[in-house]
């Protein structure tokens, strides 16, 4: 091959390669909940496993809708798994409750909802969060079930930021959270059963 020919099919190469979309990152929205750390002993004695599970459709933690069809998607920065798994294991530890990777005795989260929608207007925003997710401790001696929820809302001028966001979600997953650490129920379980 002559080098105009050699030529010619690099800078055709190039150019190619130039014109390649790369795949763009979604933006990050960092989540750092809030703990019930209790340091009342549930005196169990034996270890349980914790499970943590996202049975989410959509991965996504928030959508901007912006209208006229322009709608962002924001991931958190973390997966939910870990950052629940995290949460739960250092609050069901401050609890007395040893935790093991395997075991017969198990707690499944199973995340079902966890998202921020926001709807944007000219000069203002409006925020729906939700958070719902079920609990089920399985033990040689039963199953225990229950269901944690939570809402919240807001209206505010100009743009929701990430921090609005990050915000939101945040205060959702620390007051369910609060709601598992607290539940007179589970904890009551949790004593007779492990």
């Amino acid at each position: 091959m002559s080098t105009i020919k050699i030529s010619f099919l690099a800078l055709a190469t190039l150019l190619l390669s130039a014109c390649a979309s790369q795949p763009t990152a979604l933006p990050a929205i960092p989540l750092t909940p809030t703990l019930t750390l209790t340091h009342q002993s549930l005196n169990v004695s034996e270890p349980m496993q914790l499970q943590v599970n996202d049975l989410r459709q959509v991965k996504y933690i928030a959508i901007v809708d912006s209208g006229r069809k322009n709608v962002d998607a924001y991931q958190s920065r973390q997966p939910l798994t870990e950052v629940f798994h995290s949460a739960l294991s250092q609050q069901l530890q401050s609890q007395g409750v040893k935790l093991v990777s395997q075991g017969s005795n198990k707690m499944t989260i199973a995340i079902q909802t966890a998202q921020v929608n926001v709807d944007q207007i000219l000069v203002k925003y409006q925020m729906n969060t939700a958070l719902q997710l079920s609990l089920t401790v399985t033990t040689s001696h039963g199953k225990f079930v229950k269901q944690y929820s939570g809402k919240a809302s807001k209206e505010a001028p100009l743009e929701a930021s990430l921090e609005d966001m990050q915000q939101s979600m945040d205060k959702l997953i620390s007051s369910v959270l609060h709601d598992i650490a607290t539940d007179a129920e589970l904890n009551q379980y949790l004593k007779e059963n492990l």
